[in-house]
């Protein structure tokens, strides 16, 4: 529900009048059928409210979705993160007008890292998709299976190895 406010006789005059003029208020509800119905009310100024009810405050989002469909997205890569490539993909991301290598590795205890390897024209040997190219090789598919160390993780300076 959304509330918005608006005074009423907003019009500046030239003559004061002796009428009360209160707040009037525009509610929006959503239907469940999706419907937008906007109600308006007039609510007194605070000074004469007597009583306040309140409702309860909504419950977080997430609760509201069952349980089968809420998705745990992997942690991304960090330095000290050893593991076999479980999974790689190529994937547009048509709002940043890009594609990526994501990357996914899955560590010794079974927990699943994945992070997106932007793809640019050029890529130096210290980005995301550079420090895999530069130890694995130019073609994406052939990199499942490796074990994998990365050395540094930081902006502008990633650093990952080949461990045998």
């Amino acid at each position: 529900m959304v509330r918005q406010s608006k005074r009423q006789n907003d019009k500046p005059t030239d003559k004061p009048s002796e009428e009360v003029r209160y707040e009037e208020e525009v509610v929006f509800e959503v239907k469940p059928s999706g419907e937008v119905v906007a109600t308006s009310t007039t609510t007194p100024p605070a000074e004469y409210v007597v009583e306040v009810i309140s409702t309860p405050s909504e419950p977080p989002i997430m609760s509201a979705v069952p349980e089968e469909l809420q998705v745990l997205v992997p942690e991304g890569f960090f330095e000290g993160l050893v593991g076999v490539i479980t999974n790689v993909e190529i994937r547009p991301f048509p709002a940043l007008g890009t594609s990526a290598v994501v990357v996914e590795i899955t560590d010794d205890d079974g927990k699943k890292y994945s992070e997106p390897l932007w793809i640019r024209e050029v890529v130096g040997a210290r980005s995301k998709l550079g420090s895999f190219v530069k130890v694995l090789g130019r073609n994406p598919k052939l990199w499942v299976g490796k074990k994998v160390r990365i050395l540094y993780w930081r902006q502008a300076y990633r650093a990952v190895e080949l461990v045998g």
